[in-house]
Order: structure tokens, then sequence, then C-alpha cells
């Protein structure tokens, strides 16, 4: 059985990165241009700011996680185009983050600990869309929901590993560019070990 622990993800996503940093970057700064750019709504108007983010932010952010799960999976470069590919099944992806979305901050007005727990949860939901088509958006939910059982743990640690490099990248500035692809790459090496151990289980109950 593979383990789960948060230096195995780490070092194969530096491994996958190695000779792929320049175009990881640019996307990265693409995804910090347009985020910053909704961020910055907000001044202007809160209802703008929150259409344009949840509209189109978010989305982009998803994109963000595709691509480094193609880099990782296929070995594919990334490329700023590939940021706007959930576009294609817009619908589907948006219903998923509204619904991902509501249920954290309803779990979070009960308690932070569980809405963090429900967080973790939730999060291999658009992996799981990009993976099942036949899936809704509950669907997928649902399926993220039984992958991460017993993972939660995994993953909470593996991001909480990146908070120093978060820290300096924030305090840099410049140095997030380099954070988002090495954690977005770790979290995709996190999935595709989750869709194998769930997989090998899966053949060890019907032999």
């Amino acid at each position: 059985m593979e383990s789960f622990k948060s230096s195995i993800f780490k070092d194969k996503a530096l491994k996958v990165l190695s000779g792929n940093w320049k175009p990881s970057v640019i996307v990265s700064l693409v995804v910090v241009l347009i985020i910053g750019g909704s961020i910055a709504l907000q001044y202007v108007s809160l209802l703008l700011y929150y259409v344009v983010f949840l509209a189109f932010g978010s989305i982009v952010s998803i994109g963000c996680m595709y691509v480094f799960l193609d880099l990782y999976r296929d070995k594919k470069e990334p490329q700023i185009a590939d940021l706007f590919t959930p576009f294609q099944q817009y619908g589907r992806i948006f219903a998923c983050y509204i619904q991902v979305f509501i249920f954290t901050i309803l779990w979070m007005l009960l308690l932070i600990v569980p809405g963090i727990i429900k967080g973790l949860s939730y999060s291999m939901s658009y992996f799981v869309l990009k993976d099942r088509p036949e899936l809704s958006p509950a669907e997928a939910i649902k399926e993220s929901m039984r992958l991460m059982n017993g993972h939660k743990a995994d993953l909470f640690i593996l991001q909480l590993s990146f908070i120093g490099w978060a820290i300096l990248g924030s305090i840099t500035v410049i140095g997030i560019i380099w954070v988002i692809p090495y954690m977005y790459t770790a979290v995709a090496a996190f999935y595709e070990q989750l869709k194998n151990k769930d997989t090998e289980s899966l053949n060890t109950v019907t032999e």
C-alpha cells in the first residue's frame, strides 16, 4: 500500500515540474492577475466583485487545478489557454463550485473545524468532474467524499506543509507564482494516488 506522506507528493511534484517551471510560472502569473483583478473589484463594487469572482475567477482557479493535473498525469506542458477549458462544461463546474461553497459555509457557521473537515471532503470534486463526465455536480461531491474517507488528515497535512512557502511567496509577492505550481501539482499527485488506491481496492473485492 502506497504511503500518503506529504514529502512523497512534494517530491513527485518537483520531479514533474523539473524542466517545466517556465510555462508553469507563466500560467500561475496569469491566474494571480485574474484572481487579483477580481479581488480588486471589491473597491469598485462588492456586487461586481462577487459576480466576477464567482462567475469567472473561480472557474479559472479550477482550470489551474486541471492544468497541473494534466502536467502531472500526462506530462502536458502548461498552457495559458488550458486555464479556460473548464468553461467548456461551465454549467457543471459552476454548479459544483456553488454547492461546495454553500455546503462549506453552512458547516463553518456551526464550527470552524467541521467546516474545514467538510472542505477537505469536497476537495476532489472538481477532479472527479473532469474524469467522470457522466456524473452530476452533486454526484461528484459524493464521490469526492467517498475517495477522501480516511484521507482528510493526509490532505490537510499536505496543504499545511506549504504554509511556510505561501507566507514567503506572499512576502516577496512575486514568489507566489512559484508556490502555486508546486502546491497544485502536489495535490494532483495526491488525487492520482487516491484514484489508484481506489482502483486497487475495487480489483481486490472483485477477485
